[in-house]
């Protein structure tokens, strides 16, 4: 417990994704695997 790290996805900041590599993202998590199938993928990007 003493060498355990923080996991979570709050340590953000101000720099720029690219469109590029925002895609990328998505496009891996379209082809995520789902139960039977069902793929009920819903993304959201939000830029400032």
């Amino acid at each position: 417990m003493m060498l355990r790290g923080n996991v979570r996805g709050n340590h953000s900041n101000d720099r720029a994704i690219s469109k590029s590599n925002i895609e990328k993202i998505l496009r891996a998590g379209s082809l995520a695997p789902s139960v039977g199938f069902s793929q009920p993928w819903e993304f959201v990007v939000n830029q400032k």
